[in-house]
């Protein structure tokens, strides 16, 4: 008896969520998008309060309102899926960050030793989807690079001190970058990722979606390009000698997952070399891009988006390779030579110690958000970023020693060796903020532009370049 009184709520339950899913469709052919919208978002929000409340222990009204729940959990799973394919970006956004925020508020919680259970999931993902359902399908329309720009004001950086590399200025229709030499291009972005000081006279930026990188000459007020229109070459490292440039795109499919060699002195390419030529390899790179990488001796070193590493002889013969979790996206992969290790940040939580050349994971530690590292070798230490600290961490075992509170929405960081002070680049404030290593103290901070992706120091130049949706600018350490 009590077999058939199961099967028959289970039955209830299933058959509830079909007719509930008909008639929200049925609403949305017959009243449009509008009344569809706020139907679901009442009879979705009233059956999540329901599921909290005494009368969710009665049998009739519980069976009823688990189909109205699991209906509503349908709708919302269905449409964040739309979103993924009509916004990809806004789409995985809105998959994401539930969960980014559960595990933020678990990991705070568990040490005030308060419980936080997957019911906190369910709501924040409801609310999440109460933002982009109300937003759809405006969403599309809205991109972060727009973010502020009309409102930023940039005349503060009109001082001794500050000058501008690649300045930008809203048009209709776009972006105007203005160069050195006074030449003026047309963009739909400017997304500064990467900028490397070749010698005293020279930088080299490469950029998170514009598919190029570009080579600039601070003296001569010329530039060079190289352009790949199948995908954006994001990272990139160069050669001992700095004569050659390897690079690769990112999220691309697998017969475009090659990685190329540029002359540096004309911008020009060299050959392109498969990560790896095996048929089992090249269909699980699908989807995976190029990471960063580094020369050390007769060893070539490459790192990818879902956590392969590689290493090559200078020949490209294949030496060692090792894989880690596909789960997680690898950001800035940086190198010690002093202490034959690498270092693989991973978002959202994990951050890898990596000895080289043998490829062994050595050291492995729970960080929140990481995305960024520099090595202090000469200190046996490494900087790395969390969600709103800059840790510094002992380069063999990964502990902290101990960090420096930063605040929320650190992209990039550096180290300058002259003053022993930090570089901290916020991505959504647009500031350039300087901390004292010894003290952790804030010495000094400037608004630089929206969206700042990029912040290094250059010892050659004595100088810090920042690359942000507003331009690429040079700044003095001695405004600070």
């Amino acid at each position: 008896m009590r077999f058939v009184k199961n099967l028959g709520y289970c039955f209830f339950v299933l058959s509830a969520t079909l007719i509930f899913c008909l008639f929200i469709g049925y609403c949305g052919l017959k009243d449009g998008l509008e009344s569809t919208r706020l139907l679901i978002i009442f009879l979705s929000g009233s059956t999540l309060a329901f599921q909290y409340s005494s009368l969710r222990e009665k049998s009739l009204f519980k069976g009823a309102s688990l189909a109205v729940f699991f209906s509503c959990n349908i709708v919302i799973l269905s449409f964040l899926g739309i979103l993924a394919v009509n916004s990809p970006a806004w789409g995985v956004f809105f998959f994401i960050a539930p969960v980014l925020i559960y595990a933020l508020l678990k990991n705070i919680a568990g040490q005030w030793q308060i419980q936080v259970t997957l019911s906190a999931l369910t709501v924040i993902n409801y609310v999440f989807f109460v933002i982009a359902f109300s937003s759809f399908p405006f969403l599309k329309n809205f991109a972060f690079d727009g973010m502020a720009q009309h409102e930023w004001d940039n005349k503060g950086l009109n001082r001794p001190g500050v000058n501008w590399v690649v300045k930008v200025e809203q048009q209709e229709g776009g972006l105007q970058l203005i160069y050195p030499d006074g030449a003026k291009y047309s963009a739909k972005a400017f997304d500064p990722f990467m900028i490397h000081c070749l010698g005293p006279e020279t930088i080299l930026v490469s950029y998170e979606r514009r598919r190029c990188i570009e080579k600039i000459n601070l003296k001569t007020q010329t530039l060079q390009t190289w352009a790949y229109r199948r995908g954006p070459c994001t990272y990139f490292f160069l050669s001992p000698d700095e004569k050659v440039l390897y690079t690769g795109s990112l999220y691309v499919p697998s017969d475009s997952s090659d990685t190329f060699e540029i002359k540096v002195s004309d911008m020009t390419l060299i050959r392109s070399m498969p990560l790896n030529d095996t048929p089992w390899e090249k269909k699980k790179q699908n989807n995976d891009g190029f990471r960063n990488g580094k020369i050390i001796g007769e060893t070539k070193y490459i790192c990818t988006f879902r956590g392969r590493v590689f290493a090559y002889g200078l020949d490209h013969t294949s030496k060692a390779q090792l894989r880690l979790s596909n789960l997680l996206a690898y950001n800035m992969v940086s190198f010690s030579d002093q202490e034959g290790l690498m270092y693989v940040p991973s978002f959202p939580v994990g951050f890898y110690g990596i000895s080289l050349p043998e490829l062994k994971v050595t050291a492995w530690k729970n960080l929140f958000l990481s995305m960024w590292v520099v090595p202090l070798p000469e200190r046996k230490e490494i900087l790395a970023n969390g969600a709103a600290s800059v840790y510094v961490l002992d380069s063999q075992t990964l502990a902290t020693k101990w960090k420096i509170p930063t605040g929320f929405g650190i992209r990039c960081l550096d180290f300058d060796t002259k003053r022993n002070w930090i570089y901290v680049a916020k991505y959504f404030t647009g500031e350039l903020e300087v901390y004292d290593y010894h003290t952790g103290a804030l010495i000094g901070a400037i608004e630089v532009g929206p969206l700042l992706r990029f912040v290094g120091y250059s010892q050659e130049r004595d100088s810090i370049f920042t690359g942000s949706s507003a331009g690429i600018l040079e700044i003095s350490p001695k405004i600070f």
